[in-house]
Formats: C-alpha cells, structure tokens, sequence
C-alpha cells in the first residue's frame, strides 16, 4: 500500500492503453503501478502489495510460468486480469495463466466502465483484507501484552503467597504456614494411623548474644541456627521460625522414643555446636555456642487436635529450659518427662 491505498498493476507494452487503463481506473482509492516489460512487472510486484494485476496477454519478458511470480511476495496472491489482443490470445491465455486469473477483456472492452467496477471489487477486498490483518495483528499484540501482565500478576501472587507464609528474616515456614502443614499431616496420619512429633525450639541466652554483639548479630545467629536447623532435620520434615528465638519443628511417622532421640542425638547437637559470627568484640571474632530447649509431643499419643498439640510441645519446652535445656517428651496428662539432655 502506497499513502495507505492498495495499488493496481497495470502491467502492458502499449503506453497508450497503459494510459487509458490509467484514467478508467483513476476514480480508484488505488495507487496506479505502470510496467512495460516483464522484468519491471516482477520488480514492482516485489516491492508493493498489490490488489490487482492487469495483465497483458503477451507482455514481453513474461511467460505464462513467471506470470505466477507476479502473485507471490507481498501482493496477497494478487488477482490478475488478463488483457488480451484477440479472442484466440484470450483463449491461450486462459490455459496458460489459469493460476489468479479472474477475467479476461479485449483491449478495447465494449464497456469501459466494465474494468472500473470490476478492479473496484478487488480494491474493497484487498481492503478488507488489510484491515482483518492489521486487526489480528492488533488482537495478537494485545494477547501478548495480557500474557504479559498475567504473567506479571502470578508472580506477584506468588511473591505475596510467599512472603505471607515465609519468615523473612530466615526464609523459613511462618506460624501460619507451619499450623497449616500440620493440620494436614495429621489428618494424613490419622487415615493411615501413624504418629506426627511436633518439637517446639527456643534458644536459651539468645538476648545475651543481642546485648552483647548488636542485633545484627542476633539475626546472624538466628539465620545460622536455621541453616543447622534444615541441614539436621530430614527431607521430610518441616522447620519454621515462630517468632523471636522460638522454632518449630514437624516430623512424620515417629514414635515417642525414635523422635526424642532424633532431636536429642541429631538436631540439637547440630544447632548447639560452636559458630564463628561475623560480629566482632575488641577486634576478636564473636564465638557463640547456641544452648537450646526442645519440647516433644506426639499426635494422637498426646493430643487429637492441631491446637492441644501445639500446647503440649509448647509446655514441655518451657519445661526443659527449666531444667537447663536440652529435650523434653511430654506425657499424655500433660506433664513432661525427662528424655535426655
């Protein structure tokens, strides 16, 4: 399209008839293309989009196989009239150029008008044409930008879900998270009748470390203690910070007996062995020997329920810190036992 109008090809030998084709079609929205040869037809046909080809029978420099060409590249499989000196060359014409051919007229039409209505039809198509590309071209870049922001607000969903249930100073399971994992393990537990331990974690002297070496240490501590934390526990279990120095800790298929030891023998070894902090008193690197409590208590020995278990681990933590730390089983009333420091 030239000047946002299609164009026509008029593509003949005789300047004269090229001239009068000229003057019937310029009534047109139609950019008018003149060629005298083959070679400058094709050229032309390479370079614009074209509604319609006028077509001399015997243009010299094009048979009846390059003709075929003229309707490739950007044309949109142009259609061609045939323009024809005699009836026999229309005749020809016909068979040799039967690909796009929608018309054959004599080159002097007994109604000059014919051709007008005629390539006037054509124009409106390629058009129509144009607009329904330039629409779908229009939608699919709008598909593409809806993509786009789609993709844009799940990540931003997936963000807000995520810092919603993280913690984020150590990246671990919020409260909110870890309740609702465990409110689903056990329901789990109960269908296939296995036991789910909940270990509730508090870090005893934590303050001592905050006053001592700056809050910056704390966190520090906090986020190493989380690392041991994940590094102790197994693949299938849960670590979640709950808030402050108090951690909480979810483990599947576990009796009384096999937890306590796990969390006594493992992960309170792991969390309570000596680190190197990045803070620094009087220019001597800040050494720290986590000391810990941890509570035990075990879904359906017990408690039945999400809520009296939490509080069941919770009190034979606060237990265990009592007596110096180290890891405490409750019992089934309520009242901790010794399980090992």
């Amino acid at each position: 399209m030239i000047n946002g109008h299609p164009s026509i090809l008029i593509a003949h030998s005789d300047e004269t008839l090229r001239e009068r084709y000229r003057q019937l079609l310029a009534p047109l929205p139609a950019h008018i293309l003149e060629a005298r040869d083959g070679g400058e037809a094709l050229r032309l046909a390479g370079e614009h989009g074209l509604a319609l080809i006028l077509l001399e029978v015997r243009l010299p420099g094009l048979d009846g196989g390059e003709a075929k060409r003229l309707r490739h590249g950007r044309n949109l499989q142009a259609p061609i009239i045939l323009v024809a000196h005699s009836r026999g060359d229309a005749d020809s014409a016909r068979h040799g150029y039967c690909e796009g051919v929608v018309d054959c007229l004599n080159d002097a039409p007994a109604d000059p008008g014919t051709l007008s209505r005629k390539a006037g039809v054509f124009v409106e198509l390629y058009a129509s044409r144009m607009a329904m590309r330039a629409t779908i071209a229009q939608l699919e870049h709008e598909k593409e930008l809806l993509h786009a922001r789609c993709t844009q607000i799940q990540k931003g969903q997936k963000r807000a879900y995520y810092w919603a249930t993280r913690d984020a100073l150590t990246h671990l399971p919020n409260r909110a998270m870890f309740e609702e994992r465990l409110e689903l393990t056990m329901k789990l537990a109960a269908r296939a009748h296995r036991r789910v331990a909940v270990g509730f974690m508090d870090l005893d002297g934590f303050k001592q470390v905050n006053d001592r070496y700056g809050h910056a240490a704390g966190d520090e501590l906090l986020t190493r203690v989380s690392q041991r934390l994940q590094q102790a526990m197994r693949e299938s279990d849960t670590v979640a910070r709950l808030g402050g120095d108090e951690f909480a800790l979810l483990l599947e298929n576990l009796d009384a007996s096999v937890a306590a030891e796990f969390l006594r023998d493992r992960v309170h070894r792991i969390v309570c062995a000596p680190l190197v902090l990045d803070a620094t008193l009087g220019g001597a690197p800040a050494v720290v020997r986590p000391r810990a409590s941890i509570g035990i208590a075990l879904f359906p020995d017990h408690a039945g329920t999400r809520e009296a278990l939490l509080k069941q681990a919770d009190a034979s933590m606060y237990a265990a810190k009592r007596n110096g730390g180290g890891v405490r089983l409750c019992q089934g009333d309520g009242h901790p036992v010794f399980a090992g420091a």
